[in-house]
């Protein structure tokens, strides 16, 4: 796997790259982890059995990045932890400045996210901006896609390149790196926002509304860059709120969030500690991974009618993404059945699905 991001060719770090070597099997997991903090990273080949993981990431945005960082990132697991490598190492500046005329904007049904550095969206697209030296996590992974795709769907029981029968194919996704082939045209949309406050945790503005999200709000768990707030917002949900265990993250998102001019909501907090009305009534995006989503299911069981006081208060819809095809894609309907909630639409790329939860009628 090669992902595509790599940072501003401005920030003053990029001329530096950081080698992360894991265990072969171990690599497209890590990636993916890494990928929403450290921004994308070059799949290349390292010794027998092991791969190394090479990341771009602007250490002015992310502060300090060593072995420690990337451990409290990655699961608690000794194999992986005991052939862990993690080290720095020096980049040519001309190739690190190439690679910006090779990274192009990505079209995500009628979003069109880009980096600050590319023209705004033509008319008729939605247009989000997320800084690489900010962001932990840009667009690019099938799994953001993902969820961007599934949040401008309907119900219905759709997916992507695999619709099931009598269904139609999600949003088309266009765009990335050069030579990359675009899987199909935008859906044109059309949002416009007021003016950010920048010199604040929180960015202050006025989202348009888009079509149905009017005044629906939302909530991005683990919000990384802020990319599916952002997009949220852009979208017209209201309020937006978003929250992230990593403070650097929380730093990002409402950093990109200012940028975009879009009013969201931005704190540190634990998936687990989280108070369960935030929830409550709720488009809930998670871009997480099978442990984290399966967790955030069972707490919000109850939302979804499984006893107490805030029964029949479940969220609109749980997006859930970061999720392997087969094994764990079963697994996620299987607690999401016991919690109250059915799949109703699929995204799939390659490996990765990402799943439109909603609750059950009673």
């Amino acid at each position: 796997m090669v992902a595509t991001h790599r940072p501003h060719r401005d920030a003053p770090s990029t001329d530096r790259a950081l080698r992360i070597t894991v265990p072969g099997e171990w690599a497209e997991i890590v990636g993916a982890l890494l990928m929403d903090r450290l921004g994308s990273y070059e799949d290349v080949d390292a010794e027998e059995g092991s791969r190394t993981l090479v990341f771009y990431p602007d250490t002015q945005a992310t502060g300090r990045v060593d072995r420690r960082t990337v451990e409290r990132l990655l699961p608690h697991e000794p194999s992986l932890r005991a052939s862990l490598s993690v080290e720095w190492e020096r980049v040519p500046r001309d190739w690190v400045d190439g690679w910006r005329r090779h990274f192009r904007p990505l079209t995500v049904g009628r979003l069109y996210l880009r980096p600050p550095w590319e023209p705004p969206a033509a008319a008729g697209l939605v247009d989000v901006v997320i800084n690489p030296g900010l962001a932990f996590g840009t667009g690019l992974h099938p799994t953001t896609r993902g969820v961007l795709s599934l949040l401008q769907e309907g119900t219905g029981g759709t997916s992507r390149r695999a619709a099931p029968e009598g269904g139609r194919a999600a949003e088309p996704v266009s765009g990335g790196l050069a030579g990359e082939t675009p899987v199909g045209a935008a859906d044109p949309g059309t949002a416009s926002v007021g003016a950010a406050d920048a010199g604040t945790g929180v960015a202050h503005a006025r989202p348009a509304p888009v079509g149905a999200a009017s005044r629906i709000p939302l909530v991005d768990v683990g919000t990384g860059s802020g990319i599916l707030a952002i997009a949220g917002a852009k979208l017209g949900y209201a309020p937006v709120r978003a929250f992230d265990h990593d403070p650097l993250a929380v730093q990002a998102a409402a950093a990109n969030a200012a940028a975009n001019g879009v009013e969201v909501e931005v704190w540190a907090d634990d998936l687990l500690e989280v108070p369960l009305q935030v929830f409550a009534g709720a488009v809930v995006l998670a871009n997480l991974t099978l442990g984290p989503v399966t967790a955030l299911l069972r707490r919000v069981a109850t939302l979804a009618g499984g006893g107490g006081d805030q029964a029949g208060a479940a969220p609109r819809r749980l997006l859930v993404s970061g999720i392997l095809a087969g094994a764990q894609e079963r697994a996620v309907v299987e607690v999401a059945g016991e919690a109250g909630f059915v799949s109703v639409n699929t995204y799939r790329e390659g490996e990765w699905v990402s799943i439109d939860l909603q609750p059950v009628l009673g």
